[in-house]
């Protein structure tokens, strides 16, 4: 009978285990992952760009653009992890 009675124990700790899994949420939404990978691909090349560019104007042009685009990443980041619908929300209009 004790042996019963671990096991129905033991079964209901997993079920309350299952139960508080379900309800955390766990890793980011795809379009979040998606938009990640376009804009560190998109920072990558900046950095490419700027590096060829002799220019100081025009290197200071790619720049800008290369801080702005770091600046999404980190906001993406931020709304993801504190799991912000309207920053998130926000993030995704200015990916696209």
């Amino acid at each position: 009978m004790k042996d019963w009675d671990k096991l129905r124990e033991e079964l209901q700790e997993l079920q309350e285990r299952k139960s508080v899994t379900k309800k955390r949420k766990v890793g980011a939404p795809l379009w979040a992952k998606g938009a990640a990978v376009m804009l560190a691909a998109k920072v990558n090349s900046k950095r490419n760009e700027v590096k060829r560019t002799e220019d100081p104007k025009v290197r200071d042009g790619k720049l800008a653009d290369q801080i702005a685009l770091s600046a999404a990443i980190t906001t993406l980041g931020i709304a993801v992890s504190s799991d912000d619908k309207t920053l998130l929300s926000r993030v995704r209009r200015g990916v696209k």
